[in-house]
């Protein structure tokens, strides 16, 4: 039997007089009787109670008087940020100064002084964890301290006017401690009871309203509510990637001693693309799936005794084939999560990337991995047989987050960090066989180069240790990954497939659009610059093979003016950056070369201005060199070729 509507108002009319948290706490039960009134009497209801309470607020508004603050006495007794007892009863403010010390010998640092209004008791304990967890988390914008750049203290700050810290090492963050001060206590504004049950009210408006819409019974208004996040009406989202924010890097644990201190967490700045795509809502859920596809700059590790990594043609995409809950791998698990429209959480995220690198790529006699190594954010559930006999244990985290505008979504953010156990690969079915060495031995690359005069001992080469670098069981990486994006947008959905590019595959080719033909040129083919062109026809679905380039070119930058594809610079085979200026006529069909660039630049930017193009900045480096950099502008105007 449902609750008789005068029933309903008298209940309603006691529970107003109960104290707030009385009062929210038995909003449920009520909500309970109602859900069988008829609709046009709860929307009555309601909104005759919440007009009442709107005018009482306005009434006392205009009648009240302000509070006296006074200021209240401190105690510092254990370092607790809280009041004496005898104010223990009053909500108070609390202004504290505090600062982050670092304390590891000859690396002592006290970070920038802060200041906040504390609202919560808390304990010395508490506070501490809360400030250095908080400190943590912002490595990435936080100066490298003068004494540290010294030292090239956690990382090699080469080539970086203003180089923040980004990451510590696990095993120096036990020596980031806390001092802090309480300067003054305010006295804290009161709790508006009645404003929180008019906002109580109008969730259970809301929620009675969306129960009957899903029964049927609603006045068919628009399936997104107030307060919700609208989804696009196409199910689908794209947006480029943010370099400055988006990332990956790794940390390596357990490798061998004689490789001397670990390095610092490496770090590829990236770019690229990201899609989603969104199902049907499920109450306040919808859950959706993420495609991607990045490149990164070059990065380079170095070990505590000088042999080096040098990370080039760095890449990551969504792996197609991750692990499942059984840890087996499955092309059906897709990265993604589920977005709560209410709040704009993402719940149960995953990501599943490959990475791939020249590093990745090397092989040796014993070290023979196919181009790429698979990371999930969160690691996967391994097989009950498989044991992790790893003594460290680096943080692991999956965060992520939609961020919107006025209901709609206009950004994204997913960081995360995992483990990826190397040396467990032979046993997990991911590779052939053939890809390790006897009995299931795991060989990475031998470092990349090594400082003039190292012992083979403490810096293999190909040469010296032409089997590859062995890795012992307990080695692994710790991967971070930051994907970021501000440039959110809606795009249709999905129909046909556009094939993949021919061949064995192409990176770090420049593209160019004219009419509905899509122009991708040069790039890096079989471990060399090519000079192929790809004409992808859309009318067709398919791509086709354009006129060859006169040179072979990676990381160049192009521009279209008119029915001209401009391309200039990049680097040739020999990964020197070049001067070249070639032009391809899309009507005719040919190449032409034209006057060269007054500066060799590789990886600029480009923008085509009225009949003019600009060339920005760019890599003025080889590519086996440490990276330099160039704030030249360099301007082209076909009508004089100059």
């Amino acid at each position: 039997m449902g609750v008789e509507t005068s029933e309903a108002r008298r209940l309603f009319d006691r529970m107003l007089w109960l104290p707030a948290t009385v009062f929210v706490s038995g909003v449920e039960l009520f909500a309970q009787a109602m859900q069988e009134l008829a609709g046009d009497e709860v929307d009555d209801l309601l909104s005759r109670v919440t007009h009442t309470l709107n005018s009482d607020l306005k009434n006392q508004a205009r009648s009240g008087a302000r509070g006296r603050t006074e200021r209240g006495g401190l105690s510092i007794e254990e370092g607790d940020i809280k009041m004496k007892e005898k104010d223990s009863k009053q909500e108070t403010l609390k202004l504290v100064r505090y600062k982050v010390l670092f304390i590891k010998r000859d690396y002592e640092v006290a970070f920038p002084e802060r200041e906040e209004l504390v609202a919560d008791d808390l304990s010395t304990t508490d506070f501490t964890a809360w400030k250095i967890a908080e400190f943590i988390q912002r490595l990435g914008e936080e100066e490298v301290p003068r004494q540290w750049r010294r030292k090239n203290y956690p990382r090699d700050f080469k080539g970086e006017q203003t180089p923040t810290i980004r990451h510590l090492p696990e095993e120096d963050k036990k020596y980031l401690r806390l001092y802090y001060e309480v300067l003054d206590t305010y006295e804290r504004s009161k709790f508006h009871h009645p404003q929180k049950q008019i906002a109580v009210l109008e969730e259970i408006r809301d929620a009675l309203r969306k129960r009957r819409d899903q029964n049927g019974d609603g006045d068919g208004e628009d399936q997104h509510k107030p307060g919700l996040i609208t989804l696009p009406k196409t199910m689908c989202l794209a947006a480029t990637i943010n370099p400055r924010e988006s990332e990956f890097g790794d940390e390596f644990f357990n490798f061998p001693d004689f490789l001397g201190q670990r390095p610092a967490p490496g770090g590829t700045k990236l770019t690229g693309w990201i899609e989603f795509q969104f199902s049907p809502p499920v109450g306040d859920k919808s859950k959706f799936t993420v495609n991607y596809f990045v490149v990164g700059t070059s990065d380079m590790i170095e070990w505590g005794h000088g042999a080096r990594y040098r990370l080039l043609r760095n890449r990551a995409f969504q792996n197609p084939t991750p692990f499942n809950a059984q840890g087996k791998p499955d092309p059906t698990v897709k990265s993604g999560g589920t977005l709560n429209l209410r709040t704009g959480e993402v719940e149960g995220m995953e990501m599943h990337a490959i990475f791939q690198n020249t590093v990745i790529a090397a092989v040796d006699r014993l070290n023979r991995i196919p181009f790429g190594f698979p990371n999930d954010y969160p690691p996967p559930q391994l097989p009950p047989e498989v044991k992790l006999p790893f003594p460290d244990q680096p943080t692991i985290f999956v965060k992520a987050r939609f961020k919107t505008e006025k209901g709609s979504i206009t950004g994204f953010e997913f960081h995360g960090e995992t483990i990826a156990p190397v040396t467990l690969f032979p046993f997990l079915g991911l590779f052939p066989p053939f890809s390790f060495g006897p009995d299931g031995a795991f060989y990475f690359a031998n470092p990349t180069d090594c400082p003039e005069g190292a012992s083979p001992k403490n810096c293999p080469t190909d040469e010296t240790n032409p089997d590859g670098l062995h890795l012992p069981m307990p080695a692994f990486f710790h991967p971070h990954f930051y994907l970021v994006t501000s440039a959110v947008r809606e795009v249709p959905p999905s129909g046909q497939a556009a094939p993949c590019l021919p061949g064995d595959g192409v990176t770090h080719g420049v593209a160019a659009a004219h009419g509905d033909h899509l122009y991708y040129m040069g790039g890096i083919e079989n471990g060399t610059a090519t000079a192929r062109v790809h004409v992808f026809e859309q009318k067709n679905n398919r791509w086709a093979d354009g006129p060859k380039m006169p040179t072979a070119v990676a990381d160049a930058q192009c521009a279209l003016i008119g029915k001209k594809i401009y391309v200039v610079g990049g680097r040739t085979s020999d990964g020197a950056p070049s001067r070249l200026l070639q032009s391809l006529d899309t009507v005719t069909g040919k190449w032409s070369i034209l006057a060269p660039a007054p500066a060799a630049v590789a990886g600029a930017a480009v923008a085509a201005v009225e009949d003019k193009f600009y060339v920005a900045g760019g890599y003025t480096n080889r590519e086996d060199e440490e990276a330099s950099f160039t704030d030249r502008v360099q301007i082209y105007d076909p009508a004089t070729n100059s």
